[in-house]
């Protein structure tokens, strides 16, 4: 559907364990943070998530985690497709360091589904209203200091276009794409067949024309099926770098080196278009938040390691940027 899934169809993935220790599970009792159920309700529908509360503070910096492309859940998981619990280790890590941060399920998934969903409907601005929602909500509550978006890979551009207009007070984008999606799509299919590519090529070109395409081939229908044609139309218009640099709350941009979906250049681009901003690029960390080699069948089998924890750079270079806003006067 989105850029996660091109890449899955088109890739051969390693279905290999790697040899890791599994975390001692705690007893909730004894976390440093407490969890609760919470909800937004746009007029389509519930769209639900949990928030981690510090138990040592009465007020906190909160971090709001917007999910990447495709049906992936506040957890950073897609059923069989994606088992990272990217998104959990990041709001548990985030938690026990003393922030309170909320995960959600974006609208039509998981717990957010709804029978009236209709996938043909949807458009990335949808998105980026219930984003927009999160962030007012979160900005209303007095048990909320300051308001940190931090959007992951398609979640950037919905976390950019949010962040500012809602009133957040700093932005962090994850692995997020500098150019417009459609050429970075295109970027994944440069291996394929030429068929694929050049079919690619000319689907994308009537999107942007404004036409639909109702014959696809069955390779390619995951991607460009007639009922996301609309989302990936109202995706394509947006460019990231050009986003990004008219942002005017203090942003920080992390890439890591063995992204195979969003290259590392991506990150580079997203910097030199808005230079004073944080950037923090990460040795050896994938697409996922993981440690991972280049070698694209052993990167890819960390996408069904959900034991395998976040790269251990990480959490502490965020940490760093929080507490430099958590410190900062507001204006």
């Amino acid at each position: 559907m989105r850029l996660f899934f091109i890449f899955v169809l088109t890739g051969s993935i390693a279905w290999c364990a790697q040899a890791q220790q599994k975390p001692k599970k705690i007893p909730k009792s004894k976390l440093p943070y407490t969890e609760r159920n919470v909800f937004i309700n746009p007029k389509s529908g519930f769209v639900r998530g949990t928030q981690s509360f510090p138990k040592s503070k009465d007020r906190a910096l909160a971090c709001l985690i917007i999910p990447g492309s495709g049906p992936t859940d506040r957890n950073g998981n897609n059923g069989s497709i994606l088992m990272s619990n990217a998104y959990k280790f990041l709001s548990d890590s985030l938690a026990s360091a003393g922030f309170a941060v909320i995960r959600y399920d974006k609208r039509g998934v998981a717990e957010s589904a709804d029978s009236d969903f209709r996938e043909a409907f949807m458009t990335i601005d949808e998105y980026v209203k219930d984003a927009a929602r999160w962030i007012k909500d979160m900005k209303s509550n007095t048990r909320f200091t300051k308001v940190v978006v931090i959007g992951h890979s398609e979640g950037s551009l919905i976390g950019m276009l949010a962040a500012d207009s809602s009133g957040a007070d700093a932005f962090i984008s994850l692995a997020g794409p500098a150019k417009r999606a459609d050429s970075l799509l295109l970027n994944q299919l440069r291996n394929q067949s030429l068929s694929i590519y050049e079919e690619s090529e000319k689907i994308i070109r009537q999107l942007n024309a404004g036409k639909n395409v109702e014959q696809v081939s069955p390779l390619l229908k995951a991607v460009f099926r007639p009922s996301v044609q609309n989302y990936l139309r109202s995706w394509f218009k947006y460019e990231p770098k050009t986003i990004i640099s008219q942002m005017k709350i203090p942003v920080m941009i992390v890439q890591g080196t063995t992204d195979i979906q969003v290259e590392p250049i991506e990150g580079n681009l997203l910097h030199q278009a808005k230079p004073e901003a944080d950037f923090l690029l990460i040795s050896g960390m994938n697409h996922i938040l993981k440690q991972a080699p280049e070698d694209r069948n052993a990167n890819l089998s960390t996408y069904f390691n959900p034991e395998l924890p976040l790269h251990p750079k990480l959490i502490p270079g965020l940490i760093q940027f929080l507490q430099k806003i958590e410190n900062t006067p507001a204006k």
